[in-house]
């Protein structure tokens, strides 16, 4: 057999289980035709791709300063990975940064305590508060085995245990797993079984009705204006001349929104969806002064992650400041 045959029966055998798994995914859709979710996909894959580039540019001076805080503070490499369960039980490794001293796990794998651990090293319990040692996984989302909003993967040894204990576990591994999701919002962290099925039920949620808006998809030109230097990713959205006029003049303090860069997202945006009266554009207002008071990576970070959530959900994201 030649190796261009090989190559061919190969990509047969690949091709069937992709088909065998996108017709799993679209019974499992919420109502949709085969078209609508095999362009939800391709769209998905190019809004991760996108954000995962400019993101790589932002934080790129905080991952060296990471890496290098982590290699001081405690023997051993910066970025370790670890076997995580994908889509359809695909095992794939993730990168993060270390947070805990080598051979922590030497006895087995076991749930993250609250409580104060041991095993974390000294910056191990910043980064994890921050979530910064989550960073390395743009890399696995530029590789494909990630997505940048989905559930989030987990070790063999424990999906292997919560499919036991937990029905329609697996149904959480149709799609790939995401860097945040709709129940890392929601819930903050799962240290117990109940936690674990609440999580769940955010995950079966999401995918049923995961979606990019189509209003959404027409701003996506205006990444170009960010590279040019006219906008920035986050801040207050920008308005034509003539509605800046007339709401300068029956808004008191209007010009302060025009501090900054304006954004292609906002946390106005992600808390006022539309601005169909003065009382709308008002309440914005507040939130862009808010930001424009406290903006700092960290407000960024949860403004964009929230403005995901709201683009891949189809649902407005209610969270307190």
């Amino acid at each position: 057999m030649s190796a261009l045959v090989a190559h061919l029966l190969t990509f047969q055998r690949q091709l069937a289980i992709e088909l065998q798994r996108f017709w799993l995914l679209w019974r499992y859709q919420y109502r949709v035709p085969p078209y609508t979710l095999w362009w939800r996909l391709v769209l998905k894959r190019i809004f991760d791709v996108g954000a995962v580039l400019i993101g790589v540019v932002i934080v790129a001076p905080i991952l060296v300063l990471v890496a290098l805080a982590v290699k001081w503070t405690s023997p051993g490499p910066s970025i370790y990975y670890q076997e995580r369960v994908g889509r359809f039980g695909d095992v794939f490794k993730i990168y993060k940064f270390r947070t805990m001293v080598m051979d922590a796990e030497a006895s087995g794998p076991v749930w993250a305590s609250r409580d104060s651990d041991p095993r974390v090293t000294p910056i191990g319990t910043f980064l994890r508060q921050s979530h910064l040692d989550e960073l390395p996984q743009l890399f696995n989302i530029l590789k494909g085995d990630m997505s940048l909003v989905g559930p989030r993967p987990e070790r063999p040894h424990f999906v292997e245990r919560l499919d036991r204990e937990i029905p329609r576990y697996d149904e959480r591994l149709l799609i790939k797993p995401g860097l945040t999701g709709l129940a890392q919002v929601h819930v903050r962290s799962d240290q117990s079984i109940a936690d674990v099925k609440k999580k769940l039920r955010f995950d079966r949620f999401y995918i049923k009705r995961m979606c990019l808006r189509q209003s959404h998809i027409d701003e996506l030109p205006q990444l170009f204006n960010i590279l040019k230097g006219d906008m920035s990713l986050v801040g207050p959205r920008p308005e034509r001349p003539h509605f800046v006029e007339r709401l300068d003049r029956e808004i008191p303090r209007y010009d302060e929104r025009l501090l900054i860069k304006p954004g292609l997202t906002g946390l106005a945006q992600v808390h006022v969806r539309s601005d169909q009266s003065i009382a709308d554009v008002k309440k914005k207002l507040r939130f862009d002064q808010f930001y424009i008071k406290r903006m700092c990576l960290a407000l960024d970070a949860k403004i964009l992650v929230w403005t995901a959530l709201m683009l891949l959900t189809g649902r407005e994201v209610r969270t307190e400041l």
